[in-house]
């Protein structure tokens, strides 16, 4: 406990720590028309969580006292499960709000970026992207 406090004491004059989850991957029925959203699309996801305090995992090294990367890779699938999308900006509201649900007790704002990595537009190389951020 004692080099726990001393750590905290050392780090008194950072910037709130933010945690990355990046480059989730997950097949989403994502689309305008029937057609598009008949078979799956690829969708990447980056999330980050800005903690408010510095979070006790950082001196505990236990999962339960920060933000379990296997939990947001869960909470996403789920939010995309036997679903579909017309909009990009659906996917990305939906999947945010069950993130801002799931870790409402850990004192984190989210930001959430998501990129529809194929959209079937020829001219689009690079993906169509949505972002959602309370940071």
């Amino acid at each position: 406990m004692e080099s726990n406090l001393h750590a905290n004491t050392q780090l008194k004059d950072i910037k709130p720590p933010v945690l990355g989850v990046r480059g989730v991957e997950l097949l989403v029925h994502l689309g305008c028309l029937p057609e598009e959203r008949k078979e799956p699309q690829l969708v990447r996801y980056e999330i980050f969580f800005l903690f408010n305090h510095l979070p006790n995992g950082m001196f505990t090294d236990e999962l339960t006292e920060t933000i379990c990367y296997a939990k947001v890779v869960e909470i996403l699938k789920q939010a995309v499960l036997d679903k579909e999308f017309h909009l990009i900006e659906k996917l990305g509201t939906d999947s945010f709000l069950e993130l801002k649900k799931e870790f409402k007790d850990k004192d984190v704002k989210i930001r959430m970026h998501i990129c529809k990595v194929a959209p079937p537009i020829k001219e689009v190389r690079t993906g169509t992207t949505f972002e959602l951020s309370e940071f």
